[in-house]
Parts: C-alpha cells; structure tokens; sequence
C-alpha cells in the first residue's frame, strides 16, 4: 500500500491477456493509478474505467513512473517501447522516447536473455531504469497475487517499483542486479516444468497401456515421490476433462526454445531438455498450438512418443 501523505504511483500496464490482466487488477485494488492498453478489444474492455487510447497512451507517458510491458514476445517488446512496428502492435512512437528519465520499465514477457539485455541497454542510454521481471505461476496466482516474481536490476529500479511489485507478487525473488539473469532463472524454471509435464505424459500413456487407468496413478504420484507441481496441477486438470485454455502449448514450445538456445550458447548439456522440446515443438507444428499445455497428454498418448 503506498504511504499516507503520498500519491499512488502511476502505472501504465500494456498487454492485459491472461497474465497482464491480472497483474493490472492487483495493482488497481493496492490503490496505484492505472493506464491499460492491448490490442485486442476485448482485453481492453475488462478495464473500462482505466483503459486508454493508443493516442492518449502515448500523449500521457510522461506523467507514469512505471511501465509493466506484458506482451508475448521480444519484437513486441521492442515495438511498444522502441516504436519499431515488428509486433503488429503499431506503438510508432515509442513509450521509451516519451517516459520522463527515471522512470522505471518492467518487461515480464518471457524472452531471451540477449533481447533483455538489449533492451535494457536502450533503456539505459534514454535515461530509464529497467527491471528484468519475468513472472510464473498462471493467470489464476496472477489474479489473487501469489504468482512468482523473478527480479534483477538496481536498488533504485527495485525502490521505485515496489509499490507495484507488491501489489502483484507476494513471492519476489531478486536474483541480483544483472540485467538478464531473472530470465536465465525463469528459463531454467520453465525447462524443468516442460521435461516435467513431458514426462508425466510419458508415464500416464505408460500407466494405459500397462492397465493401470491413469486416474489411478495420478493419484498415486500426488502423494509420493514422483510428484511434481506442474504434473500434479496439469494432470488432475486433463483428467477431470477440463478444456479450458489456461495456458496455450505454444507457450511452453517458445519458452523450452529459448532455453535450448541460452544452454547450447554456452556449451551446456541439453539432453535433458531435448526430447521435451521436442515433443512440444511437434504437438504446436500438428496444430495443438492454441490448446491448453495439459493437453500435451493426449498428444503423447496420440502419437505415441
């Protein structure tokens, strides 16, 4: 909560889909002043009250001490802050040439460690503090603040958004000042939960074809040794015959590929990740794309591998 005697910060929020959304209705109750904008009407439309025009989004950035960047990709990214129109999102001018020098950006879009490093390196020549922000959890811990934060950048970066950072997140986690390794820990993060939902699937198709109906030994990993939080939450999720899209495949296929990419740069094993990469980079290329990643389980059993 802010302080009494102080004014609220003032926040800009652009791309409100699952996590965004979220991240926005956390900092709204705390109290801050906030701004939204997304492409898709829709997502706007969630937030009547604190929406704004692409127009006087851009005409009012000077007045907005933090920026949440919550878009889906790098080329995004750069678009809405640096105005090069390779998102499709048509922020021509730039949020980063108009914020006032000080203020600080958070990107919590999941990219590559270089893209962030990037971007905070642009950041920086115009004046501008940046917190490498990638979050975990879901758009459900999204919405009730208990997803995870991974946080690098300065003290001051860290100071001035506070206010906003607990109103989203009640597990923060700076994991230093480099610009960068908050997206090394969520890559790894993301890594482990791709080989560990690739290898539930593996063991419930197993458990089908051994006459053990799957339900059975879900039931049995929940409680054991073979548990882990993504298999347990994915799985029950997929057996109870849930479809609703909470998390697309396509999601955990960007984020293996870019872990992929971050190990083989600095030589590191990758066997680990590989056949789970794979098995998701496949499952979105057989037009699973757009389902929901707990469905990776029907894939594995569909095709076999």
């Amino acid at each position: 909560m802010t302080e009494v005697g102080l004014s609220p910060p003032r926040v800009l929020v652009v791309g409100v889909g699952q996590m965004g959304s979220g991240m926005a209705h956390r900092c709204i109750e705390a109290g801050l002043e906030v701004r939204v904008i997304d492409v898709d009407a829709a997502a706007s439309a969630n937030f009547k009250e604190n929406c704004t025009t692409v127009h006087d989004f851009i005409a009012s950035v000077a007045t907005f001490s933090i920026a949440l960047i919550c878009v889906v990709n790098a080329a995004q990214a750069h678009e809405v802050l640096f105005g090069e129109p390779e998102g499709g999102l048509h922020f021509h001018h730039g949020l980063a040439l108009k914020l006032r020098p000080g203020s600080t950006v958070l990107v919590t879009s999941t990219i590559s460690v270089t893209d962030m490093q990037a971007i905070g390196t642009r950041l920086g020549a115009l004046g501008l503090q940046m917190l490498d922000a990638p979050v975990s959890g879901g758009p459900v811990r999204a919405r009730d603040g208990s997803m995870s934060m991974m946080l690098a950048g300065s003290a001051d970066a860290l100071r001035c958004a506070q206010p906003a950072l607990d109103a989203m997140s009640r597990a923060q986690t700076v994991v230093g000042a480099e610009i960068g390794m908050a997206t090394t820990a969520k890559l790894l993060n993301n890594a482990l939960a791709t080989v560990h939902l690739y290898n539930h699937a593996q063991a419930l198709a197993a458990s089908d074809r051994l006459g053990l109906p799957g339900s059975l030994l879900q039931s049995v990993v929940n409680s054991s040794s073979g548990q882990s939080w993504i298999g347990g939450h994915r799985g029950q999720r997929y057996l109870s015959g849930q479809r609703i899209v909470q998390a697309r495949m396509a999601l955990l296929a960007k984020d293996s590929a870019l872990a992929l990419e971050m190990l083989r740069s600095q030589g590191l094993a990758t066997d680990w990740l590989e056949p789970a990469a794979s098995a998701f980079s496949k499952a979105c290329a057989a037009g699973w794309q757009d389902r929901d990643d707990s469905e990776l389980i029907a894939w594995v059993a569909e095709a076999g591998i």
